[in-house]
């Protein structure tokens, strides 16, 4: 008679035998795979060999006596799980005015930590060599900041990196078992959900989130698709692995007790809990399809072959089997929903949404009759089943081959869904961030260098404030220092993962959870490469509480020597607590906390500050501006905001460029700064500084239309001003500069290489209308009526520009004595602007620099 399986936790005994502690093999796992305990080959009473086999026990055991850890422990665990379920639905974490509260709660949780440390007279930082490779990303934005070219931007970079720093470093404490890695998994799952169920809610239009649901595609609360479908992929794998861990070990009804004993023989048997999980996997993948992400399809299909590798046949079986049972309802679910959302049908959505469930629901009850009859749990069946999987997978693909490759239409149709600029623009951001990587190898340009000078460096226009590349990006910001770092927490990351995996003492089932956790990891890295995923810290945050859960994992061992150690020290004299390192840990947790709370008191002045200028309240928005300036002093668009302040609302210029130039000393490549102290130096009659600055605006963003376009206007304007004071010599000069600028504009955009040309995004470097207008009227002042003419009768056809050019054509007719001409002028006119039309008789009389 089959001995009836137990409910009890699969530890081994305690044993100090030279001979291996005997394991039971759980239910529907292979006994020929499923691993023992190290032998210890040590004399009875040894002790040694007791605290080896609780190490093992300790791997395996999925559920610790909580009382085990002080409270404490307990209060973080749960902190560091709120931070990671509610950072997705607080805009993915992608701004920094939500990233500073998330950097307080973290810390707040990382002095729980040192809290309980301090109860178990535990008082190690670094106990891993990922330690301090994690807390080498803050450190090295800390150093790369002395070289920022936007100190506002590396502050920032500074608060994200430290807060990805103790999310490490917490998970690392307090996930010490298989059962806290699970408790992790279920809240990064169920809030993977919710923001599935976001996703689909905000598309039919119960509930409304800002770019959740754009152009066909769901973006949910991440409000970007392609990092939304690397969470939903990545949290997929670790929903597998709760579904396959419910099949493997229940319980069913009936070992749950009463009141299912009289229920019927096939309810008893039931295990209610993989339908919970493939449910909840259904919604994941069809919204993971939803987002319509070409590098999120890419990146998944290449590793889930990567997944089965390492994993026992009969999971192995599993994974493929509930795959394909999610994948293919998930399919026609989220085709028919989109379709269905197009056409304005939003109740037949939900239908579709309920045929899914359904659908799997039932793919489940199928699963269940296969495993009974041991298609699924290894064995000759399962092989064979196994490789009939494999037949038809293969068979399809060589079907779809032969199709594609014989239809002209669907390869059409394949080249319009495979974006291939999308990849173009991609390579063309890496290379652009190479040559800023080169000119600065060994500082950086700081924390969000790349957003601050891109345009400096870029080889067609594009507008693109992240690289698209995380590791490029990185590179950009913190030179070779931060991409060697980076380095370093990858090896060191798979070097701990591989050595858990392959040590005796470890489990299969616990094997399983590291190669999930491993590969959902990788998945993570693999699209960092190709995209911006990182810079959302929702994703950034589980994927270092994932690397955190490995390490913590790793470290039972040495938790186990440290305990023993700790009972021998009270067990012996008394030796007085030591408070220094919590007293340091304290005033560090604090010290950030302030840190942050500066940070987003001052972005709460600066919002504050933006309303009150909007509303025409000058005085009090500088007032607002300067606190804002109090709490954050490195953010220089504070400064140029009070610079616009101060020279548009209260025509205090000297004031404006004073900040304008504090702005330029935090932002060093901002062009709307140069714009606008240029605006301040022609205000204050400083023509050549302002035409110098006007020429930074055009250094740092060569391919923007519009830094030429004032560079034009500033040159007019001194040249027009010194011809109102007689000075037409000097005038003469600047306007001959104005002449100049098409042609520079057609060298620069010489440079552009044409096939990229195609990819180029915005206006062109050839003159606009109101270039025109300025250009026109410079050739009218020097004396070149005919170059002149052109240039204005063009610009007229522009509404926003039509007055001036009629002046200006009126006013050149007039130097050709033509009066008809000149009074038709003059009437259109009056129409269009009475007051320019007053200004035609004084400015016929100024003398041109050619006379």
């Amino acid at each position: 008679m089959a001995k009836k399986k137990s409910n009890k936790r699969d530890i081994p005994p305690l044993s100090t035998a030279a001979k291996p502690a005997i394991t039971k093999t759980p239910r529907g796992t292979n006994p020929t795979t499923n691993s023992v305990t190290r032998k210890t080959n040590l004399k009875p009473g040894s002790g040694k060999g007791t605290t080896i086999v609780r190490a093992a026990a300790r791997v395996l055991a999925p559920a610790e006596p909580t009382s085990a850890r002080p409270l404490s422990f307990l209060i973080a665990f749960w902190g560091l799980a709120t931070l990671l379920f509610y950072s997705p639905f607080a805009r993915g974490l992608f701004f920094p005015e939500d990233q500073y509260r998330a950097l307080i709660l973290i810390a707040i949780v990382f002095w729980f930590v040192w809290l309980g440390k301090q109860a178990l007279q535990e008082h190690k930082f670094f106990e891993h060599p990922l330690d301090y490779l994690m807390l080498g990303l803050p450190l090295v934005y800390i150093y790369s900041a002395f070289f920022a070219v936007n100190t506002g931007y590396a502050v920032n970079e500074i608060a994200r990196n430290t807060m990805y720093f103790l999310a490490f470093w917490v998970a690392a404490r307090v996930v010490t078992t298989a059962a806290d890695a699970i408790r992790l998994f279920h809240v990064i799952w169920f809030s993977a959900i919710l923001v599935a169920l976001a996703g689909l809610a905000t598309a039919t239009g119960i509930i409304e989130i800002k770019d959740g649901f754009l152009g066909g595609r769901i973006y949910s609360s991440f409000q970007y698709p392609n990092a939304l479908a690397t969470y939903l992929s990545a949290v997929f794998l670790l929903g597998f692995y709760l579904w396959n861990r419910a099949v493997e070990e229940g319980p069913t009804l009936r070992e749950k007790g009463s009141p299912f004993h009289k229920a019927p023989k096939w309810l008893q048997t039931l295990n209610p809990y993989p339908y919970y999980y493939v449910v909840g996997n259904l919604l994941l993948f069809a919204v993971f399809l939803g987002t319509k992400s070409q590098g999120g399809f890419l990146i998944f299909a290449l590793v889930f072959p990567l997944f089965l590798v390492k994993l026992r046949l009969e999971v192995r079986l599993r994974a493929v089997i509930h795959t394909l049972l999610v994948a293919l309802p998930a399919l026609l679910t989220i085709n028919r929903f989109l379709d269905s959302v197009a056409a304005g049908k939003n109740d037949l959505a939900w239908v579709w949404v309920i045929v899914g469930l359904l659908l799997v629901s039932v793919g489940q009850v199928l699963i269940d009759f296969v495993s009974k009859k041991g298609y699924l749990t290894g064995g000759d069946r399962g092989d064979v089943f196994l490789k009939a999987l494999g037949g038809l997978a293969g068979l399809a693909a060589v079907i779809g081959v032969i199709v594609v490759s014989t239809s002209a239409a669907l390869q059409e149709r394949l080249s319009e869904l495979i974006k291939w600029h999308n990849a173009e623009h991609r390579f063309a951001f890496m290379g652009d961030a190479w040559d800023m990587i080169v000119l600065r190898p060994f500082t950086g340009w700081g924390g969000g260098g790349w957003k601050e000078a891109y345009q400096a460096f870029q080889s067609y226009l594009y507008t693109s404030r992240e690289v698209h590349g995380h590791y490029f990006q990185v590179g950009v910001e913190t030179g070779i220092i931060g991409v060697l770092i980076l380095v370093g927490i990858w090896a060191a990351f798979l070097w701990t993962a591989h050595r858990l995996f392959h040590a005796l003492e470890t489990t299969q089932r616990v094997k399983d959870l590291i190669w999930v956790v491993t590969i959902a990891v990788i998945l993570i890295g693999l699209h960092a490469a190709i995209d911006f995923d990182l810079s959302l810290s929702a994703l950034t945050l589980v994927l270092f509480a994932l690397f955190g859960t490995v390490v913590g994992l790793s470290r039972l061992t040495g938790e186990v020597t440290d305990e023993s150690k700790r009972t021998r020290r009270k067990n012996s004299s008394y030796v007085p607590p030591n408070y220094t390192r919590f007293v340091v840990a304290s005033v560090g947790a604090l010290v950030i906390v302030a840190f942050a709370a500066c940070l987003s008191a001052s972005h709460a002045a600066l919002g504050q500050a933006v309303g009150l200028l909007q509303a025409g309240n000058f005085k009090q928005g500088i007032a607002e501006l300067k606190r804002a300036e109090s709490y954050n002093p490195a953010n220089g668009d504070i400064h140029l905001l009070m610079a616009q302040a101060y020279n548009q609302g209260l025509n205090d210029q000297d004031a404006a460029f004073t900040e304008v130039e504090k702005a330029l000393a935090r932002s060093q490549y901002n062009p709307a700064g140069y714009t606008q102290k240029a605006q301040i130096l022609v205000g204050l009659q400083e023509f050549e500084a302002a035409v110098a600055t006007a020429e930074q605006a055009v250094t740092v963003a060569p391919l923007r239309y519009a830094n030429y376009e004032q560079l034009s206007q500033v040159m007019f304007t001194g040249g027009f001003s010194l011809m109102q004071d007689d000075a037409l010599d000097e005038a003469k000069e600047y306007l001959k500069q104005v002449i100049q600028v098409p042609s520079r504009m057609e060298t620069r955009m010489s440079t552009v290489d044409e096939t990229k040309l195609k990819y180029w995004k915005g206006p062109q470097l050839v003159p606009g209308r109101r270039m025109m207008v300025t250009l026109g009227s410079a050739h009218y002042m020097l004396g070149d009526f005919d170059a002149a003419l052109p240039y204005l009768e063009e610009a007229a056809a522009d509404e926003s520009v039509k007055a001036e050019a009629i002046l200006w054509q009126a006013l050149l007719r007039d130097r050709q004595g033509d009066d008809e001409a000149v009074s038709a002028f003059l009437s259109q006119l009056e129409e269009a602007d009475p007051e320019l039309a007053a200004a035609f008789e004084a400015w016929k009389q100024l003398p041109l620099p050619v006379e």
